[in-house]
């Protein structure tokens, strides 16, 4: 992967920006998908919202959703998780 966090995380102001962004496009698309009332009780979680934006964006193609949640935790370090995930992933597909 030739993704750089520390080079991410240097650029300080435009990837607070970019965060601040994304943040309102998840609530901007929590309203659009899902109901007042389960908004308003909370339920509905900016991770789940994620998910069905990143589902949608990629155009329900899982191995596009696949290397992206891979991509998130391989950011995050857990490689061995990501073995595993890889492994659960060629048998099922």
């Amino acid at each position: 992967m030739t993704y750089d966090t520390e080079l991410f995380r240097r650029s300080d102001s435009e990837g607070d920006k970019i965060i601040s962004d994304l943040k309102d496009v998840i609530a901007r698309y929590k309203k659009l998908s899902f109901t007042p009332e389960a908004i308003e009780s909370g339920s509905v979680k900016d991770a789940e919202v994620l998910g069905c934006l990143i589902s949608d964006y990629f155009d329900y193609e899982p191995e596009q959703i696949f290397e992206a949640s891979r991509s998130a935790f391989e950011d995050i370090n857990y490689h061995s998780f990501n073995e595993e995930l890889q492994k659960v992933w060629e048998k099922n597909k």
